[in-house]
């Protein structure tokens, strides 16, 4: 959720060696430059923030992946690596959530 201020250097991407780290490198840059997607990131935020409020309050279970997902879906194939990083760790768990 907070991939404008993720530094490549912190992360541990030895599991995603499939994953073109230069061209993510790049992708991040210029990712991180953009006050378009950062303003995006900050308002899914806001609505995640608001619909676990709304959850704790009003006992409806709402999913909140559906807004996440929501918002890396809206990214455009110039991030393609970036969102295939963030699509790979979003999935991990997948299989075993049911």
């Amino acid at each position: 959720m907070y991939p404008y201020v993720i530094s490549l250097d912190k992360l541990n991407l030895s599991q995603f060696d499939w994953l073109e780290i230069e061209e993510l490198e790049m992708q991040l840059i210029d990712f991180q430059s953009s006050s378009i997607w950062i303003q995006k990131f900050i308002e899914t935020r806001k609505k995640l923030e608001l619909i676990e409020a709304e959850r704790l309050t009003s006992n409806i279970s709402k999913n909140t992946s559906n807004e996440i997902l929501e918002t890396w879906n809206s990214i455009p194939d110039a991030f393609d690596c970036l969102k295939k990083l963030a699509y790979a760790i979003l999935t991990i768990f997948s299989s075993t959530y049911a």
